[in-house]
């Protein structure tokens, strides 16, 4: 066996005779061995008649070793995983008949063998983690390096499964080393392999994970030692997929769909859970749903919880993406089971998640945000940065939820840098969402690069931040080159007009460090949105958003975005640029857009009774222009309603004179009357 000549051994043992191999326990055991990699099925029979032959004789070597054959056996067909339940039960019954082990070798395999037993079936049993602490240190102390590789592959399986990345980090850097000694068997050696690149993809590592799928891959063609090909390339596809990868992920899945055996229930259960994810990101749902419901049902007839769970999360996902919430809610809710019975936190907070998409997809936005504050502060605890079946549209959307309500906000803005999550709908009124870009151009200009302002010399840098500058106050996409040139070069010709501004973008873009945030296109020149944030721009689109929730009669909508869009108003546009015409006419549209949206949202808290909050909007829009009449009324009026009489004639006052010297008039009919009512009190 220890030269792999498993059929010579076979061929050997049946060429005894039969009567006698039915009563020799070890010549069972040793049959069951030689067909152990090749036959695991027809393997356990002869260890289990050895395990009986054994337990009849009390030999404790026998025993335990036979019941590890078992175990071992159900592990290599990779198909049934209940076939472990009466072996866990049985090795109870057996270590209260011998609660010593017979020998250290023994006491190892059999502390292996019940671990991982326990995690693929049982990973809720209550005794697991002290199977899990004795397997860690009986690991460390073992001289078979193949033994000891294979164990440790399981320790950071289960770490993995029950959401402690980092406690499998320790476990896998602590044999890291052992590894790759060169009397580790290739077979051990690509175990370990496949715990290495499931380590580099849980951290987002997706470079590193595909380069140690590469190398597994290669090592089996050198040692034609092939039995982990299958989960290498399951790696290679978790790994692509995490990244966005979508053709490096079909190939992998088109190598699985070539080496894999019909007949390993669960390794076709992740080969069709791994095609409902790339179907899904191909944007092929009925094909995602195909392949996720077939996931499911193999997952289930496995009986591995770990599998069921992950499975049915994605199933939930496609189910609620077709619009069929209660077959989405109920697979989510078979995960969530399983999530809490196996203590699995990262299952925890996969499921959270989802139920926190559900509900803001339902408009259930108290639900929601209970749900996503549980799993992102489960996320930052544990430190996720990935989990298996990364949407990035959905992470993205989740991520601007977070930030609108501050949830654990700087491990969310952290997790967004991280996965370079880009929401379809830019999240113009989230400020604190990390851009790559931050321009400030409401009161005076400022340019922000990944948080850190840009220093940058007048001279140097004039022309460029010209361009910036001018784009934006364009105030639109697809701003034609001819008239940016216009703007910069007034008096040069066509063609210098066109090469000077070739340089003065590629100036920007080095600038800016970002290529793709500056986009050009049939002649035309996007500030691409995804990746820049401009507050003038900010405040334009949410004071739109705000008009037709307006329309709807959604007053409060309508009310929360004009008071973010006006948060946002904190001085004159480009207010240092006082000649240029381009800026000017930006600038007074602004201003007129500023003002009348203060008296929107002033009428709207007058509505509400909120007096105090009108009196300070009323004076945020007289900073801005001392003139606006109306907003002096308005505020007299509150200070009235509040019995506030001396100060409502204080902003009197004050209107009367601004009034005077700034246009030598005075106050209208409406204030002067107010002013009456006042005075009588």
């Amino acid at each position: 066996i220890a030269e792999a000549r498993h059929h010579t051994l076979e061929e050997w043992l049946k060429a005894l005779p039969s009567r006698l191999i039915e009563r020799n326990g070890w010549l069972r055991y040793w049959l069951g061995a030689a067909q152990l990699p090749f036959k695991p099925a027809e393997s356990r029979v002869h260890f289990e008649r050895a395990f009986h032959l054994f337990k009849r004789q009390a030999g404790a070597v026998g025993t335990f070793v036979a019941w590890c054959g078992a175990v071992e056996s159900i592990h290599y067909e990779w198909n049934d995983g209940k076939l472990m339940d009466p072996w866990i039960e049985a090795l109870q019954v057996v270590l209260q008949e011998h609660p010593t082990f017979p020998l250290p070798e023994v006491e190892a395999r059999v502390t292996f063998g019940m671990f991982a037993a326990l995690m693929f079936r049982q990973p809720h049993h209550p005794e697991i983690r002290s199977w899990a602490e004795r397997a860690l240190a009986l690991a460390e102390r073992t001289t078979n390096p193949s033994e000891r590789i294979i164990a440790i592959s399981h320790l950071a399986h289960y770490y993995f499964w029950v959401g402690d990345p980092t406690r499998a980090g320790v476990v896998l850097d602590a044999f890291r080393q052992s590894a790759r000694q060169l009397e580790t068997a290739p077979l051990s050696l690509l175990n370990f392999k496949v715990s290495e690149a499931i380590e580099d993809w849980h951290w987002a590592r997706t470079a590193e994970c595909l380069r140690t799928v590469t190398e597994g891959l290669a090592l089996a063609r050198e040692t034609g030692v092939h039995m982990w090909d299958f989960l290498l390339c399951a790696q290679g596809v978790y790994g692509a997929l995490s990244r966005g990868d979508i053709e490096m992920g079909g190939r992998f899945l088109e190598q699985m769909s070539t080496i894999m055996d019909g007949s390993r229930c669960l390794d076709v259960s992740q080969y069709h859970y791994l095609s409902s994810w790339h179907a899904l990101l191909r944007g092929d749902a009925n094909g995602a749903l195909q392949h996720g419901a077939i996931a499911v049902k193999l997952a289930i007839e496995s009986g591995t919880p770990f599998p069921i769970a992950l499975a049915s999360l994605a199933l939930g996902q496609i189910l609620h993406l077709r619009g069929e919430p209660r077959k989405a809610q109920s697979c989510l809710a078979r995960a969530r089971r399983i999530a809490h019975r196996m203590k699995s936190l990262e299952l925890r907070h996969m499921g959270f998640l989802e139920e926190a998409q559900f509900a803001f997809d339902r408009e259930e936005e108290t639900r929601g945000l209970r749900a996503l504050r549980t799993a992102m502060a489960l996320g930052r605890r544990q430190g996720y940065v990935n989990t298996p079946w990364w949407l990035p549209q959905v992470m993205a959307r989740l991520c601007v939820k977070a930030l609108e309500a501050g949830i654990e906000v700087e491990y969310v803005r952290d997790l967004i840098r991280r996965r370079a999550l880009v929401p379809e709908t830019p999240p113009w009124h989230v400020e604190i969402w990390p851009w790559d870009i931050r321009i400030h151009t409401l009161g005076s200009f400022g340019l922000l690069k990944d948080g850190r302002p840009l220093p940058f010399s007048r001279k140097t840098q004039q022309k460029p931040l010209m361009l910036l500058k001018v784009l934006i106050a364009s105030g639109r996409e697809n701003v034609p080159e001819e008239e940016l040139a216009d703007a910069l070069w007034p008096e040069a010709e066509g063609d210098a007009q066109h090469q000077a501004l070739n340089v003065t973008l590629h100036r920007l873009r080095q600038l800016l460090g970002h290529g793709e945030a500056l986009v050009v296109h049939s002649g035309q020149m996007t500030l691409d949105s995804r990746y820049c944030w401009v507050d003038a721009h900010a405040f334009d689109r949410l004071l739109d958003e705000a008009e037709p929730a307006q329309r709807n009669g959604e007053k409060q909508k309508a009310a929360d975005l004009t008071e973010k869009a006006l948060e946002l108003y904190r001085g004159d546009f480009l207010a240092e640029e006082t000649t240029e015409t381009w800026a000017v006419a930006s600038r007074e549209r602004l201003r007129t857009k500023f003002l009348r949206s203060i008296v929107k949202l002033v009428s709207h808290l007058e509505e509400a009774g909120r007096c105090d909050a009108v009196i300070e909007w009323c004076e945020r829009g007289l900073e801005v222009e001392e003139l606006a009449e109306e907003l002096y009324q308005r505020q007299m009026l509150c200070y009235k309603g509040l019995g506030r009489r001396a100060e409502a004639l204080s902003v009197y006052e004050r209107c009367r004179k601004t009034l005077a010297a700034v246009l030598g008039v005075t106050p209208s009919p409406q204030t002067e009357t107010l002013h009456r009512e006042l005075l009588r009190g």
